[in-house]
């Protein structure tokens, strides 16, 4: 099934990572594309430049040269070196250097959209691996996610319970594809909420056949625990723990015995070790969502869905933020992306431990 025949919901998505995914998605649909001129040897970015950057080499299949949405019979063909301007495709968040193209031409240029079918829905944000602080209460994985499937061509619902930030993210998504973006207020932190979260977006988006789950906060430095209150520990587990919980028990049953579904946990490194002074706390409720990841796959092996966890040990940030150790939440966006996309394994444990681990992730499908 192609990406313009599947919906996604986003669930507290409108943090970093969500509202990338929502993006990427889009566009790889068709939402918007421009002509990809060939560049020429003088050109500083041509095929000298391109070499030296590992980019590969394609050619333009004739209606892409026109700036027109590719036939589905058309491809791109490893032959001569090119300047993409899909957005963000094979560029980066700065839309100024030029990434390597990927090797499925589907990843820049998808089929004519379809009727609707598969819907994907995409919980929240979550950034326990993160280590400085980056919008504290959105995360740094949420807001990528939906911005990604709307660049892919997908149809994107976001829940959040602040509606400033899901006007946030409709600014942040290309003009061209808010049509196919919703948004919902609402809370997934309990049960009751949950559900009626559950309700109001199926009434909006219809069939949810994908649920990607990254809930809670980026970061959490409060103090050793001899200085916190059992209140605080509440709080942080029902952030990172509790609400992973409430919102798989509400989403699980609707993709669960769907084969070409998918239910995809966001984690971090942080539940595996103390990040540094004072984040304890970060630890517990991380180490129990990673507790709580693999319980799910185990007591349930034999899901026709597919049931993955995505395990980001690294600092994610920002494009303007991006330092040693760190990687944008841009490209997290288009890897979640990818594994949702293609639905290359499942009860498997991705680990993206560099930006490597991220590009394979990305045109592969898989670690």
């Amino acid at each position: 099934m192609s990406a313009s025949d599947r919906a996604v919901v986003v669930l507290g998505g409108a943090g970093t990572v969500g509202s990338g995914i929502v993006k990427s998605l889009l566009e790889r649909g068709g939402a918007s594309v421009s002509p990809l001129p060939q560049l020429g040897d003088g050109d500083s970015t041509g095929p000298g430049a391109a070499a030296e950057q590992g980019m590969e080499a394609w050619s333009l299949p004739p209606s892409l040269a026109q700036g027109t949405v590719p036939a589905s019979g058309d491809s791109l063909t490893h032959q001569h070196k090119l300047r993409c301007h899909l957005r963000p495709g094979p560029w980066d968040a700065q839309r100024d250097k030029p990434r390597p193209l990927p090797a499925n031409p589907t990843m820049l240029v998808c089929e004519a959209p379809g009727s609707a079918g598969q819907r994907l829905c995409v919980l929240g944000t979550k950034g326990p691996c993160s280590r400085a602080p980056f919008q504290p209460a959105a995360g740094r994985f949420g807001p990528h996610l939906p911005d990604t499937l709307l660049l892919a061509g997908f149809r994107v619902a976001v829940v959040s319970r602040d509606g400033s930030r899901l006007e946030k993210l409709k600014s942040f998504v290309p003009a061209p594809t808010r049509d196919r973006l919703h948004t919902l207020i609402g809370d997934v932190g309990s049960e009751e909420g949950a559900e009626a979260a559950k309700e109001a977006l199926l009434k909006s988006v219809g069939k949810v056949t994908d649920v990607v789950s990254s809930l809670g906060f980026s970061w959490w430095q409060g103090g050793p625990p001899h200085t916190q209150t059992l209140q605080e520990l509440h709080r942080v587990l029902e952030t990172l723990l509790l609400s992973t919980f409430t919102s798989w028990k509400a989403f699980f049953p609707l993709v669960q015995e769907n084969p070409s579904g998918s239910y995809t946990f966001i984690t971090g490194g942080a539940g595996e070790r103390l990040l540094m002074p004072g984040t304890g706390f970060l630890t517990l409720g991380a180490a129990g969502a990673l507790a709580f990841c693999q319980v799910v796959r185990e007591e349930y092996p034999d899901v026709p869905c597919k049931l993955n966890e995505v395990k980001i040990d690294m600092g994610v940030a920002t494009p303007e933020r991006l330092r040693p150790g760190y990687v944008s939440h841009l490209e997290v966006g288009e890897a979640v992306a990818s594994l949702v996309e293609k639905g290359s394994v499942s009860h498997a444990v991705l680990c993206a431990r560099s930006p490597a681990d991220l590009k394979t992730l990305t045109l592969e499908g898989k670690i």
